[in-house]
């Protein structure tokens, strides 16, 4: 591996932790306001992560830098393969995120949008009762880093384009799986193994007019490259590539009041059309339904709800493949603020929580089970220059 590599890699490592969320495993909302407001973004900018759900919402930014941190804690449970096989789990991870954004033309802007996802466990036994099988843990995550570039012929209306690096990390430890006459075998560890990738995507972002923007958006599937040593047993069926699913959304923002704004998305994130997810998990194309509101309480301080609502990603008779990535939460409501100190910047904060969830097996899954509960804390810190 040559410097540049170990660069890159070290520099996305630092925020690809897995984060266990409620879009199969992508976060509700990318962006301290966003998450407050139910994850609406597509036609309602407010900081510069805004470039990893529509690219074209960076023209209406200032010159803004954003960071944020999101302590996601969760706990879940499983049957597996067996009613009376019980396994349990409890976790916790701090998943970083920022974002930059300049204008260096009249016209046209740059910005760079960093983001992470994932989904993993850390049960406190082996999956399944076999001789020297160690704790069952697994974990999947993945940081994109979105290069906005805008271009903004007249002021109301913005097109955007982003190039969008990606970068992996795998890692397991204990996996049990039914062998070629049915019976658990425990296949081995490779340790950390880390994958590179490359997409694209595309946005339209238009304000109507004072009551009325609108927004639409398409992200390619980012082709990621292999995790070397998986490849071989636990992810050969799909030759050690996960690649991260395409996705495609609109998004409307009304305000009603000069203080109040009223936002909603609808997206499609395509997993059954990601060989990894759909292979491996099982996985769906999952449709996102996000609303939420903000309200300015003062000229300084923001008050912020929002509930996000996503279709079915994992079908009941593919419980059992998902037991090491438990990402089956649909639902998860918001809350947040902001304050913005003058001469120092805007601090916030979200909160998120998803309600306990179980789905139980059927078909070839009938005897696994799984139940999960996750809340996320985030704070944010963003300044003008």
């Amino acid at each position: 591996m040559n410097w540049k590599k170990q660069i890159v890699l070290a520099g996305l490592g630092m925020h690809a932790a897995s984060a266990y969320c409620i879009n199969g495993a992508d976060m509700t909302g990318y962006g301290t306001a966003s998450l407050a407001m139910g994850g609406t973004s597509i036609a309602n900018p407010q900081d510069t992560l805004v470039g990893s759900s529509n690219p074209a919402g960076m023209a209406f930014l200032g010159n803004l830098i954003d960071i944020d941190a999101a302590l996601f804690a969760g706990n879940s449970s499983a049957t597996y393969l067996l009613p009376s096989n019980a396994i349990r789990q409890s976790i916790m991870t701090v998943v970083p995120n920022f974002g930059v954004h300049y204008r260096f033309s009249p016209q046209w802007t740059f910005g760079i949008s960093a983001s992470a996802g994932g989904a993993g466990v850390n049960y406190d036994t082996a999956a399944f009762p076999i001789e020297d099988a160690p704790h069952a843990e697994s974990s999947l995550g993945w940081a994109r880093l979105v290069h906005s570039l805008t271009y903004q012929p007249v002021d109301n209306f913005a097109l955007g384009v982003g190039l969008v690096l990606g970068y992996q990390r795998f890692e397991s430890n204990g996996s049990i799986l039914p062998g070629p006459t049915g019976s658990p075998v425990l296949l081995p560890s490779h340790g950390l193994s880390q994958a590179l990738g490359l997409g694209a995507s595309v946005g339209v972002m238009w304000k109507v007019s004072e009551l009325l923007s609108l927004g639409a958006q398409y992200q390619s599937k980012t082709h990621m490259g292999r995790l070397q040593g998986y490849k071989d047993d636990l992810l050969s069926s799909i030759d050690g590539h996960i690649d991260l699913p395409e996705s495609f959304g609109i998004g409307v923002a009304l305000h009603p009041l000069p203080k109040l704004t009223l936002a909603a998305d609808w997206e499609q994130i395509r997993w059954g059309r990601s060989g990894g997810f759909a292979t491996l998990f099982g996985w769906k194309n999952q449709n996102v339904f996000r609303a939420g509101a903000s309200y300015d309480m003062t000229p300084s301080l923001t008050m912020r709800a929002g509930i996000s609502h996503a279709s079915e990603v994992v079908p009941s008779d593919a419980v059992a493949r998902n037991v090491y990535t438990p990402g089956i939460n649909t639902l998860a409501l918001t809350v947040g603020a902001a304050y913005n100190w003058r001469g120092i910047g805007k601090l916030s904060f979200a909160y998120e929580y998803d309600p306990r969830k179980t789905l139980i097996g059927t078909g070839v899954s009938t005897g696994s089970s799984i139940s999960g509960h996750v809340q996320a804390f985030v704070v944010g810190y963003q300044r003008k220059f």
